[in-house]
This record gives C-alpha cells, sequence and structure tokens, in this order.
C-alpha cells in the first residue's frame, strides 16, 4: 500500500489492518504517522512481551563460570583497580 491508498483508508481501517498483523500498510506513510499508528498499537496491547526460550539467568551463570575458569575476570577487574589507582587524584 502506498500512500495515495493509505490516504483513502480510513484512521480505524489501518489500525484494524495491524492488529491483524499486516504490516505492510506501513510502508510508503511518513514516518510521524507510522510511530503514531505504531505507539497507538502498543497502547492497546499493553506491556505484552514474547516469552523467551533462553533462561538468562542459566546464561549469565554459564558466562560467570567460563569467566572463572579462564582467568579473564581476575584479569579485567587487576586492569580496572590499576586504571582506578592511575586516575585517582588523591593516590
Amino acid at each position: 500500500m502506498n500512500l495515495l491508498a493509505a490516504m483513502n483508508f480510513n484512521k480505524q481501517e489501518l489500525m484494524e489492518q495491524l492488529r491483524n498483523g499486516n504490516t505492510e500498510v506501513l510502508k510508503g506513510l511518513p514516518a510521524s504517522l507510522t510511530l503514531q499508528l505504531r505507539m497507538e498499537l502498543q497502547q492497546e496491547l499493553g506491556d505484552v512481551k514474547d516469552p523467551s526460550p533462553i533462561d538468562n539467568k542459566a546464561v549469565a551463570r554459564v558466562v560467570v563460570d567460563r569467566l572463572k575458569d579462564s582467568g579473564v575476570k581476575e584479569m579485567l577487574l587487576k586492569r580496572i583497580e590499576q586504571e582506578e589507582r592511575e586516575n585517582d587524584p588523591l593516590a
């Protein structure tokens, strides 16, 4: 759908198309109108989050365990402490 076709549609018809998942209706529209329509749709839906199949806590534990195993964590901490000492005006 281009801008001319969108001008022939009313706002309710555009919103209905978006509710049905048709994002093609946004193509060719001015950015300000697209943003307005998306914000209205988001307000209608509320704070909806898709459940992620990834367990973020498990990933964080694995990353920390790998850092512990590799010695990178200690190296980074030492480097940060060294930079803090070098940049500390009271030291």
